[in-house]
C-alpha cells in the first residue's frame, strides 16, 4: 500500500527529491527521528576564537562548542544595529586555521548581548546552523561522513572523530595565537537514546511530499 501511494503521489508531481541534512547516529550507523533523541548533559568547553577582518586592523571574536567543524564554516554574522560591527558588515573575515575568507553579514536574529555578539555557523553544527544557512542561502561544505569521522573536506583533520579533532583544533588555534580563551561549561546535547552517542547532521538525497 505504501509503495502504491508513493508511486501515485510521484505521478501527481506531489513528491520531489532534494539533498537535505538529517540526524544521524555514527555509532548505530542509522538515521534517527526526533522521538529517538535523548537530552544528555555533558562537560565541554566554549572556545573563543579570534579572526581578522581583511584589509583592516580589526579583529572579531566568536565562541563555539564545536571548533572541529571550522572547515565547514559558511557564515559569520552580527546584528545590523550593533554599533561595534556596523561598519564591518560586508567585509571579508579570514578564518583561523583554514585561512578561508568568509563574508561578515548582518542578521537581526543575532543576539547582541550574548557573548561577543558574533555568530559563526557551519555545516552542520546544529539545527540552529541549518536555519542560519537557509536564511542566508549559503551552500554547505559537507565535512562529516556517516562513520562519524571528518572527511577529505576537513584538511588535516580528515579521518578524525569529533572529539579527537576538537582537541587538535584547539591546539592549532593556540599555536596560531587565535585562541582567546577556553571556558569550561556543562550543556545539553542531543544524543541517540539507544546508545547515548551524540548525533551528527549529515546530508543526503531525500524524498519530500
Amino acid at each position: 500500500i505504501s509503495q502504491r501511494s508513493f508511486l501515485e503521489l510521484y505521478k501527481m508531481g506531489r513528491i520531489y527529491r532534494k539533498k537535505a541534512p538529517f540526524m544521524w547516529c555514527p555509532e548505530c550507523q542509522t538515521a534517527i527521528a526526533q522521538v529517538e533523541l535523548k537530552d544528555i548533559e555533558r562537560e565541554s568547553h566554549l572556545v573563543y576564537i579570534q579572526v581578522e577582518v581583511e584589509n583592516t586592523d580589526k579583529k572579531l571574536v566568536f565562541a563555539t562548542t564545536r571548533p572541529e567543524l571550522i572547515y565547514g564554516c559558511v557564515g559569520i554574522s552580527v546584528h545590523p544595529n550593533d554599533a561595534r560591527y556596523k561598519n564591518l558588515v560586508g567585509k571579508k573575515v579570514k578564518m583561523a586555521v583554514t585561512n578561508k575568507s568568509i563574508e561578515l553579514t548582518a542578521d537581526e536574529y543575532t543576539d547582541m548581548e550574548y557573548g561577543s555578539g558574533v555568530v559563526y555557523y557551519c555545516s552542520y553544527g546544529s539545527v540552529d546552523c541549518i536555519e542560519w544557512m537557509v536564511r542566508h542561502n549559503v551552500r554547505p561544505i559537507e565535512i562529516m561522513g556517516t562513520d562519524g569521522k571528518l572527511n577529505e573536506n576537513s584538511g588535516i583533520y580528515n579521518g578524525m572523530r569529533s572529539e579527537e579533532a576538537r582537541k587538535q583544533v584547539i591546539e592549532d588555534l593556540k599555536k596560531e595565537g587565535a585562541l582567546v580563551k577556553l571556558e569550561s561549561i556543562k550543556h545539553i546535547v542531543n544524543a541517540h537514546e539507544r546508545c547515548e552517542t551524540d548525533i551528527e547532521y549529515i546530508s543526503t538525497d531525500q524524498w519530500f511530499i
